[in-house]
Order: structure tokens, then C-alpha cells, then sequence
């Protein structure tokens, strides 16, 4: 998994992003001023859901086939001057006409959307336009039979099928289906996040990253589960968290075969295979398989335990942790083994328990070769090697392998405590007894 931007996300991952399509007529360099940047990201924005699905903006018409104007005025051209005794008046006045040509088609902005109020020089273009109100696709992929509501669409999404990438980029050689993701990709080498929040000030190299981003401020969650109700920022969320209601996995494991839901999983999983640790502490140079994974260990060391429990009080570190101690106090226990039927909070602790019955050990210790069960006993087991003894008496300082063991060492000294405690009340309560007798 890669940091942030899974475009992964820290996100999640990362989280694979809609096509944003926006094709050029000519592959020529177009150099845009910063602030034309809104205005072409924005246009990759307006397309709607095509079938369910985000689909990539409108894009231009290929110029191998263009739709001619409909009911577009003809082009007029300025009568030919005739030779006459007042050729030079014609002339003058020919020429006249010749310059007031452009100015007139600038102004000319005569065809209006009447549902949005946009306006459009041309009648063909505005047709096309009336399909994001309609959601009219007349495009259809003869492979997939997804719809598109332009041919150039069309064409952009053939590539999917045919694997053409025919956009490279100058600095890293990476290959593209449009030239809209390589322009953005470019950003990437240049630095560039031309989109800041206005709240915040952060920066994002797409529009579609900064709208995304707002609805942390906003509190927007547009997308929501038909099946339970729950609502995320992001599609691609929403799409993820659906594979715990279908039990989709679509990401398996090439090395064990283990399933994954969400293919930044299977990117964390491969590291157990190959022991790659990218993401180390600052702190303390423990290393992590995921970014996620140390973002939780930070609070370690900076204390911080953001989840709280309702009932208790009681802080944790990471949310998993506050709702399997939820579970305290509501006494569930949803993980049941099939074979003698005890039931448990957590998985992991029915996991440990199910190789009671398989006799399973999967953890050996590397320096005398025993195996365990279980993790947890694993660690114990090798403080026997290590000399490590963490758990220390405060009264009188002993030291212990195990917390087990310093319980009972705190525990025996509980009850001598109540033990004592107790004989000085029996004592006192029977020199009151005898002062009452003879008196």
C-alpha cells in the first residue's frame, strides 16, 4: 500500500478512482494558464452515472467523424466587390466587411439550454448537451453493451478492451487510455496541486480529490447502503462495503489463496509472504506493513487514545479495540465454535481456540524450536530466552515473565492484607465483648 494520494487514500487506500475522459483533437503541447485548470477539470466533473456507474465527463467528437451543425446558420460570405467607376468604394467597403466578421462571431452565443440556462455556440453541441439533463446514451460498446451518451466516450472506453494506452509519459514512461489522466499523472513529477481547500489550505492534484476532501468539512456522506443504511463520502466505499453484505472477495492471494474484499488488503497481505515492513517509526524504528498500522502506533508515544467508551469511560487506541470491549458490557459473544459450541468476543480468540481441537501450532520459537498455538504465548514464552521480566511488584519489586504470574503474586498479597485486617477487627470486636462482660 502507498501513502496518500490510495489514490491510496490514507487513505483507503486507497480506492480506485471513475475515468475522468477528456480527449484532445491534436496531441499537440497545450500549455493553460493556472487558472484555466478549474475550468478543464470542471468539464471532466459534469458527466452523469453511466449505467450505475461513475462515467468519465463528455469529451469533444473525434475529428475522423464529425456531426455537422443542424439548423445552424450558413456561413454568408461578403459580396464580391464588382468593378465599377466606384471600384475603390466597393473595395473599402469590402474590406469593412472582412473586419467586422470576427467580432460578430464572438458575440455569437445564441443557442440556451432551457433547463440549466447554459449557453452554446452551437445547435449540435447543445443537443449533445440536453443528453446529461436526459441521460440519453445512443453509444453502445458491441463488447461489454455499456451505453455512452458520446461517440468519443465510446471510443475512450473501447481501449479498456483492447488494452491501447496511447498517451506515455515523457519522465517515467507510464502508459494511459486518455490524455486527461495523463495530465494529471504529470502533476505527480511536477509538484503541481493546483485545487487548495478553502477551509483548510490543503492541495489536491484533481478537482475530484478536493470535492471529495470538502465533505470531510461538510460532513456529506452522499452515498449510502440500500442493505443496512450505512453512508460513506466516496463511491468507491460504498462499492467496498457492499462486499460485506454480498461476501464478494474478488482479490485473491496468489501465494495462499486467502480472499480479499478490497485490493489494498491484498497489498498488506502479500507483505506477510515477502516480510516487507515499508513504513517504520520515527520514534523508535519499529517497522510496519501498512501506513495505517503506524498511524496507530504513533499514539503510542504521543498517548493520544481517541475512542471512548459510552458506558465506562474507558479510552483506546484504535476503534476495533473500543468495539470488542463494547462487548463487556453488552455481553455479546458473536463467534461461536462449530464444534463444541463455546462462544467468544473476538475472532481471534475463536481462532486460538479452534486449534484446541485441530491440535494445530502454528508459532515456533526460533531459539528452541517449541511451538504454540497461539501468538500471545509465543511472546510469553520467549521472555524464558530474552531474560525480559515486564511486570514489576511495587511494594516489593520483584519482577515477573508474566502477568499472570504478577497477579497472583498482587493477589496474595490482597488477601494476607485482608487477612491481617481481619484479625485485628476479631481482636477488637472481642476486647469489646469482655469489657461488656465485666462490667
Amino acid at each position: 500500500v502507498t501513502p496518500e494520494p490510495s489514490l491510496i487514500k490514507e487513505e483507503d487506500p486507497e480506492h480506485p478512482e471513475p475515468p475522468l475522459i477528456e480527449e484532445q483533437r491534436e496531441e499537440k503541447p497545450n500549455v493553460k494558464p493556472e487558472s484555466s485548470w478549474a475550468k478543464e477539470e470542471q468539464k471532466m466533473e459534469t458527466l452523469i452515472e453511466e449505467q450505475g456507474e461513475p462515467a468519465p465527463p463528455l469529451i469533444k467528437e473525434e475529428e475522423g467523424d464529425p456531426e455537422p451543425p443542424l439548423n445552424e446558420e450558413p456561413n454568408v460570405k461578403p459580396e464580391s466587390s464588382t468593378e465599377s467607376h466606384t471600384g475603390t468604394k466597393n473595395s473599402l467597403s469590402h474590406t469593412r466587411t472582412k473586419k467586422s466578421r470576427p467580432h460578430c462571431g464572438t458575440k455569437k452565443k445564441s443557442f440556451k439550454c432551457d433547463i440549466c440556462g447554459k449557453s452554446l455556440k452551437k445547435n449540435y453541441t447543445l443537443k449533445k448537451h440536453y443528453q446529461t439533463h436526459t441521460g440519453e446514451r445512443p453509444f453502445t460498446c458491441q463488447t461489454c453493451g455499456k451505453s455512452f451518451s458520446s461517440k468519443g466516450n465510446l471510443n475512450i472506453h473501447k481501449r479498456i478492451h483492447t488494452g491501447e494506452r496511447p498517451y506515455s509519459c515523457q519522465t517515467c514512461g507510464k502508459t494511459f487510455h486518455q490524455i486527461g489522466h495523463l495530465n494529471i499523472h504529470k502533476r505527480i513529477h511536477t509538484g503541481e496541486r493546483p485545487f487548495p481547500c478553502q477551509t483548510c489550505g490543503k492541495s489536491f492534484y484533481k478537482i475530484c480529490d478536493l470535492n471529495v476532501h470538502k465533505r470531510t468539512h461538510t460532513g456529506e456522506k452522499p452515498f449510502t447502503c440500500q442493505i443496512c443504511g450505512k453512508s460513506f463520502i466516496r463511491s468507491s466505499q460504498l462499492n467496498v462495503h457492499r462486499r460485506i453484505h454480498t461476501g464478494e472477495r474478488p482479490f485473491p492471494c496468489q501465494t495462499c489463496g486467502r480472499s480479499f474484499s478490497h485490493l489494498g488488503n491484498l497489498n498488506v497481505h502479500r507483505r506477510t509472504h515477502t516480510g516487507e515492513r515499508p513504513f517504520p517509526c520515527q520514534t523508535c524504528g519499529k517497522k510496519f506493513r501498512s501506513n495505517r498500522n503506524l498511524n496507530v502506533h504513533r499514539r503510542v508515544h504521543t498517548g493520544e487514545r481517541p475512542f471512548s467508551c459510552q458506558t465506562c469511560g474507558k479510552s483506546f487506541f484504535q476503534i476495533s479495540h473500543l468495539n470488542v470491549h463494547k462487548r463487556t458490557h453488552t455481553g455479546e459473544r458473536p463467534f461461536s465454535c462449530q464444534t463444541c459450541g463455546k462462544s467468544f468476543s473476538r475472532i481471534a480468540h475463536l481462532d486460538g481456540h479452534l486449534r484446541t481441537h485441530t491440535g494445530e501450532r502454528p508459532f515456533p520459537c526460533q531459539t528452541c524450536g517449541k511451538c504454540f498455538s497461539e501468538k500471545s504465548s509465543l511472546k510469553v514464552h520467549k521472555r524464558i530466552h530474552t531474560g525480559e521480566r515486564p511486570f514489576s511488584c511495587q511494594t516489593c519489586g520483584k519482577s515477573f515473565a508474566q502477568i499472570a504470574s504478577f497477579l497472583s503474586k498482587e493477589t496474595q498479597q490482597v488477601a494476607s492484607s485482608l487477612s491481617k485486617q481481619h484479625s485485628l477487627l476479631l481482636k477488637e470486636r472481642r476486647a469489646t465483648v469482655d469489657s461488656r462482660l465485666h462490667c
